[in-house]
């Protein structure tokens, strides 16, 4: 390694290590001044300095620790709350159709307000921007988790037909007047005004140069280090259970949505293949009726040309047709052709037939055999018992029958 990246790297990590100072310095403070309250001077100031190191570790409340000073806020964006992450969000901007990202902007809206129908909401924003001189034209509309939307919106100048620039209009936007007139003119349901055109090289850089409040640098160097894509994707700070709600709605939201889709595909390739299925069944009855109908216009071509040739006398070419067919016949006739070796044929498959139906060969094995033999031993000794029993009750019979009689008697 040369002497200037020897340097420039020995440098690096003196800055790292100086935030890193200065940051458990503040935290060190933090939790001295709230861990150690001087209220009571006594046992009740240690209980209450645990309460507030609590706090302090969940991001909200307050922390008294000083007679004569107020209490201390416990904010999400204090170093000694605990429930934070990093997560990583993608760089450039939303998908807006065939609109470049740097002639829209975003609105996000309560969902309320969509219902009541796009046009009405592109008339509003269009007397709002000036009227004549200009439309607007809601090019995609997504509805979100929590009743929201979000619209991304592209101001046209109706005379050249080419949209205005969004970073303008966002700044025009940003002002608190023409803020506070955007939002009447969406019935008070403007949520926040997102830009979409994507990060240049030095905000990203000076972005991920500040480390977030409430993020130990440590952890912010190491995101940036894990970053799967840092071309794609940027890590953003996730501080309290509000983000982490947010991000898990999201995420819930888009997989019911690719739910929602696939379940829509799967409908449509069902009614392609059955639409596939009854054009499969057509087709092959229009095959059949083409057959039928080319044998009906053969027919009638032989019929017509029948009578156009009855009483014209034999040509040439039939003449030869006939020769030709003639030959054919006989030679299929001849004992020793095909007719011939047919016969034989056949003549020798029944001789085949016979024998084998008169000795049928049959292999059974022992096992087989002995099985079979039980079975009629079994089959015997039932016939047997049968017999037996018949003859007792015939005797039955015949001693009741002769009792009968000697009593008529």
């Amino acid at each position: 390694m040369r002497l200037v990246d020897q340097y420039a790297l020995f440098l690096t990590l003196v800055v790292l290590f100086s935030k890193g100072i200065m940051y458990q310095q503040q935290i060190n403070q933090i939790l001295q001044v709230i861990s150690q309250p001087r209220i009571y001077n006594d046992a009740r100031d240690q209980i209450l300095g645990n309460f507030n190191r609590i706090q302090a570790l969940w991001g909200a409340g307050k922390a008294y620790y000083a007679r004569d000073a107020g209490p201390l806020e416990m904010t999400e964006s204090l170093p000694t709350q605990r429930f934070k992450a990093i997560g990583y969000a993608k760089r450039g901007a939303e998908d807006c159709g065939r609109v470049e990202s740097k002639q829209t902007f975003a609105l996000l809206l309560k969902s309320s307000i969509v219902d009541n129908g796009i046009p009405q909401l592109e008339q509003n924003l269009r007397c709002l921007f000036g009227g004549v001189n200009c439309s607007v034209k809601v090019e995609t509309s997504k509805t979100l988790p929590d009743n929201k939307c979000i619209l991304t919106v592209s101001i046209i100048d109706p005379a050249t037909n080419r949209r205005y620039p969004a970073a303008d209009i966002l700044r025009h936007l940003s002002q608190p007047q023409q803020y506070q007139q955007l939002n009447q003119a969406l019935s008070n349901n403007l949520i926040q005004l997102i830009p979409l055109q994507e990060l240049s090289e030095r905000e990203v850089e000076e972005y991920l140069g500040k480390v977030p409040d409430g993020i130990d640098p440590k952890v912010w160097e190491q995101a940036k280090l894990n970053n799967p894509d840092p071309k794609k994707f940027i890590p953003i700070p996730l501080i309290g259970f509000q983000a982490l709600n947010d991000r898990f709605k999201m995420q819930q939201f888009e997989t019911q949505q690719q739910k929602i889709r696939l379940r829509q595909l799967s409908d449509g390739v069902s009614e392609m293949q059955k639409h596939v299925a009854a054009m499969k069944s057509k087709l092959e009855e229009c095959r059949r009726k083409k057959v039928v109908l080319a044998n009906r216009v053969l027919k009638v071509l032989i019929m017509q040309e029948i009578e156009n040739r009855r009483g014209f006398p034999i040509q040439a070419d039939e003449e030869k047709l006939r020769s030709r067919m003639e030959s054919i016949l006989s030679e299929l006739h001849a004992q020793t052709k095909y007719k011939g070796c047919l016969n034989e044929l056949m003549s020798q498959l029944k001789q085949v037939q016979n024998q084998q139906h008169r000795s049928p060969n049959v292999h059974l094995d022992d096992s087989v055999v002995e099985d079979i033999k039980n079975h009629l031993k079994n089959e015997l000794h039932g016939i047997e018992h049968l017999i037996k029993i018949i003859k007792q009750d015939n005797e039955i019979v015949s001693q009741t029958n002769s009792s009968h009689t000697a009593t008529a008697v």
